[in-house]
């Protein structure tokens, strides 16, 4: 049925032929298309894989109109479409990869790209057309001709979309020059539909580098804790490494903790044996105020946890930084400072951000990108000028959970803890900012304040591996075994892999039994 002979026989006698045949080739069609659905799961490509075998109706209307465009009488046509199967992804990317994965498993007769002879100035029907062989166990397992086909198309969700409409409208009605208006009309929707596809794979890029600043991000803030209290926590994943982590939205910090995998842990890191951190005392003696605490608050705890000594005056500046000076204080830095001297992207941001050509995406990812290189200062400033902007208070509260994290890299604590309650003020619903704050008091030694942010944090998302994880140390920290084997129990039932967790719960289990 692939391979017609002319002089075409009557449209009667054709139907027939096709009758008989059209349930094998069912069967065939179903058989490849599975395959090439299991192919392009391999990759993997999110992809809608649809097929069918054409109708009889549509098959002898096309022989017409072929045979009539050629002229053809005598000899032999071939019908390449009768099986086809259409490949529809979200974005153009995936498209890209679809395509060589078929070039890469299939026997690949020819290739079509339709609409790649526009102009610039041109719209109209697009789409990747493969000629394939149907795999040669598939042809002798359902007994079919040798030579048969299968047309393979690949569109974008939008691309299908408008092919589907104007097959209806153009290509069946076979429009007069009477219709070309609604032709320019049709025209332009496509022009609309070729920019969303572009204006779509851009923001998946943005997003995907995105999403790697972000955890590059995480791990630094993972390594900076490992440094002040001699615990590496949860295995970090590694920046560069694809991963079930949960996606990101542009600004999304509400979403919960990614899943970082057990890793290579030191063996016993974590708390040490008797509840202390890096040193610190057990139990709550140590508690002292809160963030923005006064005199030697800092000082005071710097000696048990391994931060800098902070003097009571900068104790005082910093505590005051929270009503805006963080702002003042980096918009007013030179801009021919030394750091910008010396680095180029960073002095190309600041003029781009004076001439008002930066939105507030590109200046965030600008910052993480700095964050993550350990530019501190660069972020700081980045971050600062955003917050300068006055965006939508939930983005004011993000920006200030990233600076915050800016500044608890660069060890400056109460800097950091004034960032976290910002975001606390700005979205009391953010469990990031209630978490981070935790982690920092939990640094401090401030025990009874970092338990309130945990706890809070978990009220508003009770399955996050991070914060129970954090908050069974911190109630390890204050001689509470039982509190803290239970929320060890509830983070590994989370994620079971957790190595370094497992072996902190033998520390917990060994602590109860010698009671």
């Amino acid at each position: 049925m692939t391979t017609i002979s002319l002089p075409l026989p009557a449209k009667q006698k054709l139907a027939g032929q096709y009758a008989e045949r059209v349930d094998v080739y069912e069967k065939v069609l179903y058989e490849f298309q599975r395959r090439l659905k299991q192919s392009l799961h391999r990759i993997p490509v999110p992809a809608t894989v649809k097929y069918r075998v054409k109708g009889f109706e549509s098959l002898y209307e096309k022989l017409l109109r072929k045979l009539k465009s050629t002229g053809q009488h005598e000899g032999v046509v071939q019908v390449t479409d009768l099986l086809g199967i259409r490949v529809v992804c979200a974005f153009i990317e995936d498209l890209n990869k679809a395509e060589e994965q078929i070039r890469q498993s299939l026997d690949v007769i020819e290739v079509e790209r339709k609409g790649s002879n526009f102009t610039v100035k041109e719209f109209g029907y697009e789409s990747t057309h493969y000629l394939v062989r149907v795999p040669d166990d598939i042809v002798d397992s359902f007994h079919v001709d040798a030579d048969v086909v299968c047309e393979i198309q690949l569109r974008t969700i939008l691309q299908d979309a408008w092919a589907e409409v104007e097959h209806e409208l153009v290509y069946k009605a076979e429009f007069t020059p009477f219709d070309e208006p609604l032709r320019r009309k049709l025209a332009a929707l496509n022009a609309n539909l070729s920019l969303s596809d572009i204006i779509f794979q851009e923001i998946r890029d943005y997003q995907r580098q995105l999403h790697l600043e972000l955890r590059k991000r995480r791990d630094l803030f993972w390594r900076k804790l490992a440094e002040v209290t001699g615990d590496t926590g949860p295995a970090v994943r590694s920046a560069g490494e694809d991963g079930a982590e949960p996606p990101d939205q542009a600004l999304a910090e509400h979403a919960p903790a990614d899943q970082r995998p057990s890793g290579s842990d030191a063996e016993g890191a974590g708390p040490s044996p008797d509840g202390a951190a890096a040193g610190g005392e057990r139990g709550g003696g140590s508690d002292r105020g809160n963030g923005a605490a006064g005199s030697g608050a800092v000082s005071a705890d710097s000696a048990r946890t391994g931060a800098p000594r902070t003097s009571d005056p900068a104790s005082a500046e910093q505590s005051a930084d929270r009503d805006g000076s963080h702002q003042a204080a980096y918009a007013s830095m030179d801009v021919e400072g030394s750091e910008i001297d010396d680095e180029e992207e960073g002095g190309n941001f600041v003029r781009s951000l004076m001439m008002g050509s930066e939105t507030i995406d590109n200046m965030l990812l600008r910052a993480l990108a700095a964050h993550n290189q350990n530019r501190l200062e660069l972020a700081i400033r980045i971050y600062s000028e955003i917050l300068a902007y006055s965006p939508k208070e939930y983005i004011q509260a993000i920006i200030h959970v990233h600076r915050g994290m800016a500044y608890f890299t660069r060890s400056e604590y109460l800097m950091a803890i004034d960032d976290f309650s910002r975001a606390i003020e700005l979205d009391a619903r953010n469990p990031k900012a209630y978490y981070y704050r935790g982690v920092v008091h939990r640094v401090l030694s401030h025990y009874s304040q970092a338990l309130e942010d945990l706890n809070a944090c978990l009220e508003l998302d009770p399955y996050q591996f991070d914060p129970l994880y954090t908050r069974g140390q911190v109630y390890f920290q204050l001689g509470d075994y039982g509190g803290s084997l239970q929320d060890i129990d509830r983070a590994l039932s989370i994620q079971p892999e957790a190595a370094q967790c497992r072996r902190f719960r033998a520390m917990i289990t060994q602590k109860i039994d010698n009671k």
